[in-house]
């Protein structure tokens, strides 16, 4: 049974990042610490998602013009031993010094700046996992345990269950102490 969890674990991972490879791989375009900054065809992938919104020609043509301006600031700031940071952050506010020059990419640097890094399903399994685990931890074995972790996490499934069924199968099971039916 411990298994069982084990696998769920690794299937919510597994499910986390790899729908979203492609655009977690087109978001290491917009850091400068990556060796794919400012990649054209990387961040033309990440802008087709957003198309109605970017103007791809304008972007492919201001991609150069950014990164040149960005190395060129990240080279006076290790100068001037002023660093306010690396990363997509610290581009956005240098490039929010100059925003009608690249408008197109500073567009495409909110977004990134602002997507979720984590789905609240994730998020709501490992809560479920670890509300469950602590509650009932000396209470009970490790089979029942895991069998409630189960049901906790898979709420849509159960809730699909007929009881009436559930109870039948009970019923026919080997006598308990007390019985429930006669």
């Amino acid at each position: 049974m411990f298994f069982e969890i084990l696998d769920r674990f690794i299937m919510e991972f597994t499910l986390c990042f790899s729908e979203n490879e492609g655009l977690i791989s087109s978001i290491q375009a917009f850091d400068d610490n990556s060796p794919m900054f400012m990649d054209t065809s990387t961040i033309a992938e990440f802008a087709n998602l957003y198309e109605s919104h970017i103007d791809t020609t304008l972007l492919q043509a201001r991609c150069h013009s950014v990164k040149a301006f960005l190395t060129m600031e990240k080279e006076d700031e290790q100068d001037d031993d002023d660093d306010d940071g690396n990363g997509i952050l610290a581009s956005l506010s240098k490039l929010n010094t100059l925003p009608v020059a690249f408008s197109e990419v500073l567009k495409l640097s909110r977004i990134v700046a602002t997507l979720p890094v984590s789905t609240a399903s994730n998020e709501r399994f490992f809560s479920v996992l670890k509300g469950v685990k602590t509650y009932l931890r000396a209470t009970m074995g490790n089979v029942r345990l895991t069998h409630l972790m189960l049901m906790a996490v898979e709420q849509k499934l159960v809730k699909s269950l007929n009881m009436d069924d559930l109870v039948d199968d009970f019923a026919k099971m080997k006598p308990r102490r007390y019985p429930l039916m006669d």
